[in-house]
């Protein structure tokens, strides 16, 4: 401002224009010679000061123009300055105001400390009892929050100013003291902290969103049919969202939304369907598989023993139920115990099957091992000569034993393979004489024999042949 002052006075001295007066000379004429005469100075000043009242400056318009917006200047800087300063003034003095109410604050909270040492209860605004240690901490967290706002309003007066007032109106306590006869004293705190109570259920109800948002879902229990354990069992859930199966060990599996899923029955009981909410189980449903008979059996001899005639093995379940199925050598049979013919040698098959009285069934496989063929127990072996009716005859064993048994017996020469002698009755045996010539056969020559069998067994052929010697008379 002072540099345009002096350049606007410069500009106007530069150009100045003094009229010309021809007194001027004979004054200054005057003084040089009163100098000369030795006389005082003032007679030249005197005409200066002549000369000088008589001087006018010449009139330039545009240095009142610039000197006037210098002064508009000058005048709208003071009164930015002004405004500032004010501003700045209300806001150190808001500032000032929060500190002191927050220390009141803290003031009462430590007061509230002090009465909880000397056994006053705290209680919230529902009614739980707040520890001193919740206190404590409740008022070290204000104090660092005190701290951060201070902070700020050094910072950012605009913005301290905000959100000081918001804190004042939000964080408003309201505290009752009530003092009784007795020494149980109780003070009532109500906290309207809506952003901090806010918060808090947010952070407690944040992993619960998803389960929150699948319980507003509507839920579709899956469909289970009647099951038995150990048999085979799929689940469809027909849900958009998961759900999860615990079954009677409290093992967890996952039904996957809008597929199917195989679940393991080996253990009966009853299964729980629901949700999983924060790792914990919510049961929705549940579902029960049945307990399954335990089926199991033993052989009471594995050698071949004969009854009635036939190649017969016992077998025998302890097994608690109340039906009992077998499958042996494809042949059914039924009954806690059986006794089945194995008329061939080698390994056969058994399965039994339980049934108890949840209509559930249990199964067993197993194996025996036959040593050799059945052969209707026919002998190798007879002495015509012998006195013992058993052994004076051929007659395979069996054909005697069974009953009602429909067979043919047929005796070959093995030499040329003519008949020699045949029979139905098993009471009459071939005594060792060719019924073609009527002769005896020599000892050691060896014959063949053949039978049919009309009404033969499950699992037996229907024809048999062996070969056997006549031997010497015994002695």
């Amino acid at each position: 401002m002072k540099n345009n002052i002096e350049n606007s006075i410069k500009e106007s001295l530069e150009n100045l224009d003094l009229p010309y007066s021809p007194s001027s000379w004979d004054a200054m004429r005057l003084h040089l010679d009163a100098n000369s005469v030795d006389q005082s100075g003032s007679s030249v000043e005197q005409a200066i000061k002549s000369s000088l009242e008589k001087f006018e400056t010449a009139y330039n318009p545009s240095a009142w123009s610039i000197l006037e917006s210098e002064l508009i200047r000058i005048a709208f800087r003071n009164r930015v300055k002004s405004f500032l300063a004010t501003f700045a003034f209300i806001a150190v003095t808001i500032g000032i105001l929060y500190v002191v109410n927050d220390s009141d604050k803290l003031n009462n909270e430590q007061s509230s400390e002090t009465k909880l040492s000397q056994g006053i209860v705290k209680t919230n605004s529902k009614g739980n009892i707040t520890s001193k240690e919740q206190i404590s901490n409740t008022s070290h967290h204000k104090q660092a929050n005190q701290t951060e706002k201070v902070v700020a309003t050094s910072t950012n007066n605009n913005s301290t100013i905000q959100h000081s007032i918001q804190n004042i109106e939000s964080n408003a306590i309201i505290q009752t003291n009530e003092f009784y006869d007795n020494s149980a004293e109780t003070e009532l705190i109500t906290t309207l902290d809506t952003k901090r109570s806010t918060t808090s259920d947010n952070e407690l109800n944040s992993s619960n969103n998803l389960a929150n948002e699948i319980n507003e879902l509507p839920f579709i229990m899956p469909i289970v049919p009647p099951i038995c354990e150990g048999q085979s069992l799929t689940i469809k859930n027909r849900n958009s969202y998961p759900l999860f199966i615990k079954d009677p060990n409290d093992v967890i599996y996952e039904l996957k939304g809008t597929v199917e899923t195989g679940i393991n029955t080996n253990v009966s009981g009853s299964y729980q369907i629901g949700l999983l909410k924060n790792g914990a189980f919510s049961e929705k449903g549940s579902f029960v598989i049945k307990d399954a008979p335990s089926a199991d059996f033993d052989f009471i001899n594995t050698n071949q023993l004969y009854q009635n005639g036939l190649p017969t093995t016992e077998i025998i379940s302890h097994s608690i139920g109340i039906d009992f199925d077998w499958i042996i050598d494809v042949r059914p049979f039924t009954g806690r115990a059986v006794a089945p013919h194995f008329f061939t040698k080698g390994k056969h098959k058994v399965t039994l099957v339980v049934a108890n009285s949840n209509g559930c069934k249990g199964r067993i496989d197993k194996d025996i091992t036959i040593r050799k063929d059945y052969n209707l127990m026919a002998t190798t072996a007879f002495d015509p000569k012998s006195l013992d009716v058993r052994n004076n005859t051929f007659m395979p064993r069996a054909l005697i034993e069974r009953e009602d048994l429909n067979f043919m017996l047929v005796i070959v020469d093995a030499k040329d393979g003519h008949v020699m002698f045949k029979t139905s009755d098993p009471s009459h045996g071939w005594d060792g004489v060719d019924r073609s010539t009527g002769s005896e056969l020599d000892y050691m020559d060896t014959f063949i024999w053949k039978v049919t069998i009309e009404n033969y067994e499950v699992g037996e052929r229907p024809a048999y042949v062996g070969s056997a010697v006549i031997v010497p008379r015994q002695r």
